[in-house]
């Protein structure tokens, strides 16, 4: 055994094979007669994750992942290492991840990386197609982090048909706003059988948790229904997590966007309808920090009385929440931040269907619709 992972996780010496031979090396995987005194090795894999990285950076950071996401979810992982700006060849690799099993046994998930350079990255669709284990459910994994799947064209389009679930994060887009509209179309015109997880939705549930128990109707009553402001800041490349959390609201409180003006680096503000008349969304940007949401103001009113509900960031792992009152401490909510390999570990197995999210995308699409730009 070699590359000692976390989590008494280690990785098996790496053969590399030909293209047509990878089937025949995973086989011999499972064959290799073990020691008298060694353990007994169980094949684990419950589904296929194809994980597309599109520069060595990438690869590398997701080879890091991997350990953990098969430690919780058992896969044939396929990682397809693009590298552009290399020469065109396509190459191959088999080995298997292993962790202690009980009695002394363990198990193991099969691992190949396909490395492609210049234009024989284009032929990674290809490549991987006839190592997926046909009956089981296969999620691809998205993994560049400047750039929305469907700006990938034709490269993304045959591995997201291949595909029961895709699994990609919106922090850190390039083009924030045109990234948003791709992907919230392509979302829209997705088979509603296709599971589709965003990390930063993910990275969002201790803020969405926070604002429904804080304004949950046995705890202020007419509050949700009586909004009338919301005001989120946040920092450098978090506008689609902000967005996101826009679109929750939205969708859940029955909102209709009827306008939207975008001030590009600055703000984006959208008028909505809702039951009990217009409410005003605004976005803001800061110009520094992290790429995470900073703050959240809803203001509301009802029986012309009005009322404003805080939610802040106070650093890692901590949010709080205030009230009018002057000078008012913050209630402190202690929340767990979880690594990219745990969200990516639950977003396993593919899950289809109206789920939340795809719910939320779906407002965001039709804010998308509204914007002047």
């Amino acid at each position: 055994m070699s590359g000692a992972a976390a989590s008494g996780i280690a990785l098996t010496e790496a053969r590399s094979v030909d293209l047509g031979a990878v089937e025949a090396e995973l086989a011999r995987l499972w064959r290799a007669p073990a020691a008298d005194d060694g353990p007994v090795t169980t094949r684990a894999c419950t589904s296929n994750l194809i994980a597309f990285c599109a520069s060595p950076a990438e690869a590398a950071a997701c080879e890091r992942d991997v350990p953990e996401i098969v430690r919780q979810h058992p896969a044939r992982v396929l990682l397809l290492a693009a590298d552009a700006e290399a020469a065109p060849a396509l190459e191959a690799s088999v080995s298997a991840f292993c962790y202690p099993a009980g009695r002394g046994g363990r198990f193991c998930s099969e691992y190949v990386v396909l490395r492609a350079g210049g234009d024989a990255v284009q032929r990674l669709p290809s490549a991987v197609r006839p190592l997926l284990v046909g009956d089981l459910p296969t999620t691809l994994w998205w993994t560049p982090s400047d750039r929305s799947p469907p700006d990938a064209g034709k490269l993304f389009a045959q591995l997201d048909a291949m595909a029961d679930q895709v699994v990609y994060d919106s922090r850190g887009w390039r083009d924030p706003v045109d990234a948003i509209v791709a992907t919230t179309r392509w979302a829209g015109e997705a088979p509603p059988a296709k599971a589709i997880s965003d990390l930063a939705w993910r990275r969002l549930e201790a803020w969405r948790r926070l604002v429904a128990c804080a304004l949950d109707p046995a705890v202020v009553p007419g509050a949700l229904g009586g909004v009338r402001e919301v005001t989120v800041e946040h920092g450098p490349h978090a506008l689609p997590k902000a967005w996101l959390f826009a679109a929750w609201l939205a969708d859940r409180l029955e909102w209709r966007p009827v306008r939207g003006r975008l001030t590009p680096g600055r703000e984006i503000v959208w008028g909505f309808v809702s039951r009990s008349g217009p409410v005003e969304v605004q976005v803001r940007r800061g110009r520094a920090g992290e790429p995470e949401m900073k703050r959240v103001d809803i203001r509301w009113s009802v029986e012309g009385a009005e009322a404003t509900r805080t939610f802040e960031r106070l650093g890692p792992g901590r949010l709080g929440v205030a009230g009018d009152a002057s000078g008012e401490r913050p209630a402190v909510v202690a929340t767990v931040e979880g690594s990219r390999s745990d969200f990516v570990a639950r977003a396993l197995p593919a899950r289809g269907g109206r789920s939340l999210f795809r719910a939320a995308l779906g407002a965001a699409r039709g804010m998308a619709e509204v914007l002047e730009r």
